[in-house]
Formats: C-alpha cells, structure tokens, sequence
C-alpha cells in the first residue's frame, strides 16, 4: 500500500508552504510545557531531561501504545522555531490561513 503524500510536499509556492506551516503549527507543537524565561537556565535543563527521561518509561510507553497516542519530544530550539514562523508570519499569511477555517 502506498503512503499517503505529505501536504506540504503538495504545496507548489512558497506561499502555500507558509500557510501550511502555519495551519500545521499547533499539531506540531501538541501540548508544550511552558516555563517563564525568568526560570535559571539550570532548572529548565533539568526539566528538560526530566521529561526526556519520562518519556523512556517502559510503563508510560506502554499504556501510550495501548490508546495508540503518539509520545515525541520536541527539543526547546524545535519548539521554539514552530513558535517563531507562527509569529514571524505576515498580517496578510495571517488572512489567508483564516480564510482556510472560513
């Protein structure tokens, strides 16, 4: 059986590739863990490898298996470039991806 294409592999403008990126932004990201920036740099790394750490757990993995959700971490600097495109997008992009949802 032959994989289904990418949606952005189907983009054939820049432009398009941008809104996708945008619309596709939120599924990127799931459900981020924020912190402040004024957390020390040293206790955000250790919550970093907290989860990274978290997300070994055999049992943890098992029962993600079992309802079949997908466990991926995204280091800070992936999160953080998907947030920066979001924001870095132009008021005339902005239009264009809401008018995808209208």
């Amino acid at each position: 059986m032959a994989a289904a294409p990418y949606v952005n592999d189907l983009a054939t403008t820049q432009e398009q590739r941008d809104v996708l990126d945008v619309l596709n932004a939120p599924g990127q990201l799931g459900r981020p863990f924020i912190i402040a920036r004024e957390v020390p740099r040293e206790r955000a790394q250790i919550l970093t490898a907290a989860f990274a750490e978290t997300l070994k757990d055999p049992a943890l993995l098992a029962e993600a298996q079992k309802q079949s959700l997908p466990i991926e971490l995204f280091s800070a600097a992936e999160s953080e470039t998907i947030i920066r495109t979001v924001y870095a997008a132009s008021p005339e992009l902005i239009r264009k991806v809401r008018d995808v949802y209208d």
